[in-house]
This record gives C-alpha cells, structure tokens and sequence, in this order.
C-alpha cells in the first residue's frame, strides 16, 4: 500500500538526514534488473538512472528484513514521490511519469528498533535500453517497457511477489472488436486496459486460482496496454497466468485449431456445406466463424458432436443477434435457422455450462447460398475446364492438392485452361470473391472420352461410350472420313444409356464415330465437347461352337455354326498355338475335313466367315483356336458271344491304317480291365472260362508311329458268358 507523507514530516525526516546521517555513494541502477542490498542503521543508499525519453518509472522495493524509507528526486534533488514499509516482509512501490532526465532514488531506514542493519531488494524500470528476459518476460512493468502482443497468442508468465505488475502492448490496424483472455491463474489477479493517452476502457479481476477473466469491447484504431497485477492474494508468495488478446490485425491461423478466430475480424470463414471441427482449450476460449450469403434466402447451421455445454450465435454484421440456441451437455446437438438477406453473419460459439470441464470439441456446419460454381463435363482429351460463376469473382481448379489454374469470371462464365488429365480424376473448382469468401466446391470427375465402334453383324455397328456426370442424353455424330462433315445419327435420350447401334449400314465401309453428352437447363441443351473419334466397320459375325475332332488316322474333321449373311468360309490350320497358320480350306459348307495329315500330330485350327461385296471379301473376325490330332478310328462293328461252353468269341470291324488291335476284359462292367490279347487279327476267341458266368470285353485299334503305339478310343462295353 502505498502512502505519501506530510510535508512537515518530510522536512523533519530531511533535517536528520542532512545533519547526522552519512550518504552512500550513489549507485546505477539498470533497467528493470533488480539489486539485492544492506543497509547499516544511520547509512543512506542512494541510486541513479536516466531516462531516454519521456514515460513512466516504476520502482520496487521487496524482501524487506526491516522498515524502509524509499523516496524519488530529480537531478535538482526536487522530491517527486516516497514510499515506505514498517517492517520486515513490507513492500513498497514507487510509480510516476517522468520526464527524460537523471533521477536518483534514496532508501533509508524507517521505524527501526533494536535493529543495526537490514536487507532489501530494489528494482526501477523506467523509459531507457533494457534486455528482455525471454523466460520471465520481464522487464515489462511500465508502457514503455510493454511486451508487444502477437495476434491470438498465448503468454503464459509469474508474478514473483504481490507487487510485480506486468505490463502488455498491441496495436490494431483498424476499428474493430478486442478479446483479451486471463486463464490458467495459481492466485488472484486484476486486468485494465488502457488506451496510448492513459484513458481507462474496462478491467476484470480473478479473486483466486482457477479462475478466469475476459475484457470484450469494440476499439478504434490505435495502440492499447494491458496492466495485469495481482489481485486478492493472502498466503500467496508468488502466482502464474496466462494471457491472450486477439484484435483487428495481422494473424496467423492454424489449419487444424482455426486459431486465432476469437473476433469478427479475425472469424474463420465457412464454406457452405462443409464441416468444420475445433475444440475450445478453456471455459473462455469462444470461436467464431462468418459466411458470407449471395443472394437472400434460408440458411441452417448445426452444431453437434459437442463433448460439453455450448451456446451458438447468430449475429450479423451490425452485432444484431438473430437467433441462438444452448447445448446443456456432451451429445447435445443446436439447429439454427434462419431467412436471411443477402450478406455477411457471424456466428459465436461460447462454452456454457460447463463444471469441471478443462476442455471440449464440436462440430460445426453451416448451409446457406454462397457462390458455388457450375462446371462442365471434362474429357480426358480436354484442355480447358468451363462453368458458369458470379461475375468478377475468381475461379480456382485443383486436381487433389495440385492446382492446375484459376481465372477471373466474366460476363458469368468462365475458362481455364490446363494439361488434359487422366480419365477418373476429379476436379474440385471454388470460387473466391473480392471480400475474400470462398464457395463450395464444385467437381467433376474427368471422362474417358474413348469411343468404341464394333461390328455387331454385317450390316450393324454398336457405338459405346463413357458415362458423362449430369448429363440428360447424348448425340451421335457419323462420318464416312475421319475429318470429313459429320452428321447426327441419334439422340439418346436417357444419360444412363451408354450405347447406340448403327443399322443398314454398309458392309466393310469404314464410318466414322463421335458423341457429345448434353445437359438441359431451363429447357436448352447446354453440351460437353465431343469425344475422341472412332472407327468402326460392319462386318460378317466370327462363327462360333468352332470344334475340331480325328475322323481317321490321317484326318480330322473341323466344324461351326452358320454365320448369317456370310458368302463363306476359310479355315486356317498350324502346328502349334501361336504359329503360322495356313488356309487349307475355303467352303460355303459349315464343315471340313483335311486328311492326310500325320498320326499323333496335334494340329491348331480357327476359321473365319467372310461376306462378299462387289469383288471384295470383308472377313469376320477369327474364331476361337480349337486343336485335335489325327487318331486310328474305333473299331466299329463289336461284338462278344457264347463260342462254347468254357469261351467266348469276340469280333469287330478292321480299322483303316491300323497296325493292331488290343482285347481287354474284366470280370465287372466297371472293374479292372486285363490285356488278354494283341493282334492283327479282328476276331478273338478267350477259352478257359467258367460256364455261366459272364465276363466283360473291349477293343481299341493302335497304329505304330516309329516306336510309339498310337491308340483309338474304345468300343463299347459288352458282356458275355460261355
């Protein structure tokens, strides 16, 4: 506490001074660096500083062991302020404004008894060159030794005794709104705000630890301290805290938090349909966002996912509440809803309700018309994105993360010229406009701009396409060259339909293919760019059921199904699966047998239709590779029947170009079946048997290739008994 003494006891406490006391040799003292010292009883310390310029001291004196007598003079010894203390443990505090000069400080004993010495601690900070401690931040006790305050940042800092005030700076660079935040106090403590005059705006005070101040107010442009001092204490010997004040200026935002967004003017704008989640650090750490509208209408924001009490806003730009809504606790969910005219709001999220809550999240979204652009279907071949957006605004095009260009939009459209992008990828494009509000995004996702043109028959082509985003049809374009005129063929009035087959069209004529997809707004045809080219030409079906099987030892019989429209057939013959085929045949029949080929040798066959016009053969496509090799036929003709009473006699048919036959039996149809007997024979007589019973026979032919057998197919089972 600080008080001033009379002047007839100032004259008196002089007159000592002056006539028995002897003085100290006077000491500088650096700025804001406090000194620890002993006074003998009689002694007098003396100190000096110089200020650079005018502005305000303030001088400490703590860690008292006795009473002391602190006093200020100029350089002329005129007495400008005192303090003092009774006893061991008292502080004092010396503060003024002083103009720039040398000034000396004189501590003396007070209200000794029985005490030849003591010890105190001094400190003055005043107008001069200082250096700043980066851990305590001090010096900052005076406005000229303020620390200058980041926009949205947090200091956290102590008060080493009840007496060390703080003292904070920041400047705005316009009108605007003030938010200053007092959190995470051990003791209690008062806030004022102060304007660069000295002119009082508000204060708040914390009474004990844990608690929190907020100082909210609109300022006009200009330079404002924040005095901070503890507040309340008993017991306390020192305290922390921590401040944040966030104003119209400067700022950096983190994309993850949306900080600094404690103000309208340093809101975090909203995109229309987006979500946006944060979290709220403290009971007083309130958030705001602004969205911008284009046009008057209705607007609906929620906020849900809550994990504690909130309350929501609406406010316009004036500071008029439109409407609000309150969350109780963690699940809640708010719906504001609102007509609103064409404009910029602003909405408040404030923690309430909260008890024993150090910290929340939400989730925020906000739906309402913005300037969302329109954008055009885009081919993989395109090289320029097109849509329609509010004039003068810019347009910008990102593929993913990658932007690819941006533009300004004129007379409501716009271009953007770019690489062509791979077919699949999507393409976001927002809008910004003057005041800096960012649109929804629209996208598209790029489109395979190939066009397939099949043969589906002689005289029919099937035209396919990809699928265009939002389209209500296509348009098919026909041409018999390439870069010849086209001409529109078909409309296809549904957009899910991907295909169109060209009738009556000429057979191995090549036409030319392309398609463009359109869109129907307000009863016009609005369209995307055409595909790539395709060419197509009708042609006779590829037969089918192609099959190949040995007739003989020496050939081998190939057929297929009936090719409509065809005039004929070839087939091609190789001696393995990817060799060089050769045509062995050309028939109008659907079958072809070609003999002398080599026994056991696998040979591959395709056939292909073709259709004859004027002197020319269009060819179908080939068939499927079917494969088969030459084998002795089976002996045809087979029987078994009673020779006698203990034999059975066997018969069958030669085969052409057999060099023998083999006779198996066994004694079940589907038991285990024994060589009985190779010949060349083709009958064979089996004795011995049991009368009665009856036994099971089969014959296959065999032709000798070299060294090797190479064998029929087998007859039919047939049993007989002797």
């Amino acid at each position: 506490m600080k008080k001033v003494l009379s002047a007839s006891f100032f004259v008196f406490i002089l007159s000592l001074f002056f006539s028995g006391l002897a003085f100290a040799e006077g000491t500088s003292i650096s700025n804001g660096t406090p000194i620890t010292a002993k006074l003998a009883k009689g002694a007098i310390q003396t100190y000096e500083f110089t200020t650079s310029k005018d502005g305000q001291v303030y001088i400490t004196l703590d860690k008292t062991s006795s009473g002391f007598l602190t006093q200020l003079f100029d350089s002329n010894g005129n007495y400008i302020t005192n303090d003092y203390t009774y006893t061991g443990g008292d502080m004092g505090v010396l503060e003024a404004n002083l103009q720039q000069g040398t000034y000396r400080i004189e501590v003396t004993p007070y209200n000794w008894s029985g005490i030849s010495s003591a010890t105190y601690r001094i400190k003055a900070t005043f107008p001069a060159a200082y250096s700043r401690n980066a851990t305590t931040l001090e010096p900052n006790d005076t406005a000229e030794t303020s620390i200058t305050m980041t926009n949205g940042k947090f200091y956290s800092t102590t008060a080493e005794n009840m007496i060390d005030r703080d003292v904070y700076k920041f400047t705005t660079n316009k009108d605007g709104e003030v938010y200053i935040t007092l959190d995470q106090i051990t003791a209690g403590f008062k806030i004022e705000l102060y304007d660069s005059n000295g002119n009082y705006q508000t204060n708040d005070y914390t009474y004990s630890g844990g608690d929190s101040a907020v100082l909210k107010m609109n300022l006009q442009q200009g330079t404002y301290y924040l005095y901070i001092s503890p507040y309340n204490w008993s017991g306390k010997t020192s305290a922390s805290y921590r401040v944040k004040a966030t104003y119209p200026g400067s700022f950096t935002r983190s994309a993850t938090t949306f900080e600094t967004n404690d103000t309208a003017q340093t809101s975090m704008q909203m995109i229309s349909n987006k979500s946006y989640s944060s979290s709220s650090d403290s009971g007083i750490d309130r958030d705001v966002y602004q969205f911008t509208t284009n046009s008057d209408g209705n607007a609906a924001i929620t906020l849900d996912k809550v994990t504690a009490g909130y309350v929501i806003y609406l406010v316009d730009i004036y500071g008029n509440r439109i409407t609000n809504d309150y969350l109780y606790s963690a699940g809640d969910t708010a719906v504001l809803k609102a007509s609103l005219q064409k404009g910029t709001y602003y909405l408040y999220i404030d923690p309430y309700n909260w008890s024993g809550t150090t910290s929340a999240t939400y989730q925020l979204k906000a739906s309402f018309i913005d300037k969302t652009p329109s954008v055009d279907p885009m081919y993989d071949s395109g090289k320029v994105i097109t849509g329609k957006a509010v004039s003068n605004t810019k347009v910008y095009a990102y593929a993913g993360t990658v932007k690819l260009g941006e533009a300004t939009v004129k007379n409501g459209a716009y271009s953007i010229t770019v690489s062509p992008q791979k077919a699949g990828t999507v393409i976001g494009v927002y809008t910004v406009d003057t005041a800096g509000n960012t649109s929804t995004t629209a996208k598209t996702t790029v489109v395979n701009s190939t066009v397939q043109a099949v043969s589906v028959d002689y005289t029919k082509i099937k035209v396919s396409w990809y699928s265009v985003p939002g389209a209500n049809g296509y348009e098919v374009y026909r041409s018999t060259a390439s870069t010849g005129t086209y001409s529109k063929i078909a409309t296809v009035t549904s957009g899910s339909t991907l295909t169109y087959t060209n009738s009556s069209v000429s057979t191995g004529t090549n036409y030319y293919y392309k398609v463009r997809a359109y869109r129907t707004i307000n009863g016009v045809k609005v369209y995307s760019p055409y595909t790539k080219v395709a060419i197509g030409k009708a042609i006779p079906l590829t037969p089918t059921s192609v099959k190949a099987a040995s007739t003989s030892y020496n050939s081998l019989k190939t057929s297929w199904t009936a090719v409509s429209g065809a005039t004929g057939y070839e087939v091609y013959q190789a001696t393995s699966s990817t060799g060089t085929y050769s045509r062995i045949a050309t028939t109008t029949s659907t079958s072809f047998t070609k003999t002398g080929l080599t026994t056991n040798q696998t040979y591959y066959i395709k056939v292909r239709a073709y259709r004859t016009v004027g002197s020319t053969k269009v060819y179908s496509n080939y068939s499927t590779v079917v494969s088969a090799k030459p084998i002795p036929s089976v002996p045809a003709s087979f029987t078994a029947a009673r020779a006698s009473s203990t034999s059975v006699k066997v018969t069958w048919g030669s085969v052409t170009g057999a060099t023998g036959y083999e006779v198996y039996r066994a004694a079940t149809s589907t038991g285990t079946y024994s060589l009985l007997k190779s010949t060349t024979s083709s009958t064979y007589t089996n004795t011995g048997l049991t009368t009665g019973k009856t036994y099971y026979y089969k014959v296959r032919a065999y032709r000798t290739v070299g060294t090797t057998k190479v064998y029929s197919g087998w007859t039919k089972v047939i049993g007989a008994r002797p």
